[in-house]
């Protein structure tokens, strides 16, 4: 409790400000991640995925295919490759056949659901 000095009217308290965090119910939505690359690592057969980490996502989604030479991505059917999670914003794709193609895109997961797919990126393995 605070006291009041004699002669001097007690203190009144006021709160002022913005809300520090959204009321339940309301998440925000997924943007898609950005900056996305493939590249190749150094190691034969194996390919590196990075992009922009999105802070409210659960987790990144990854699909990629492989094939002999770069065609249209949107004729392909996507798979989801074997890889390893190197961190919440890149993976490697490992074992694949030097010469082929690698074409990939990433959508990150939040809880309002999937952002849009980001740009497919390709490379040719090494």
């Amino acid at each position: 409790m605070c006291h009041p000095l004699p002669g001097r009217p007690a203190p009144i308290l006021v709160g002022v400000g913005w809300e520090l965090r959204r009321p339940p119910g309301r998440p925000r939505p997924v943007v898609a991640p950005t900056r996305f690359t493939v590249k190749n690592t150094g190691y034969e057969g194996e390919v590196e995925t990075r992009w922009t980490r999105v802070s409210n996502a659960h987790f990144q989604e990854v699909r990629a295919f492989t094939s002999p030479t770069i065609d249209n991505p949107d004729l392909i059917p996507w798979d989801s490759l074997p890889f390893i999670a190197s961190s919440q914003a890149s993976l490697l794709i490992p074992a694949q056949a030097v010469g082929a193609w690698i074409t990939a895109r990433v959508r990150a997961v939040g809880s309002k659901g999937p952002s849009p797919w980001s740009d497919p990126s390709a490379v040719r393995v090494n």
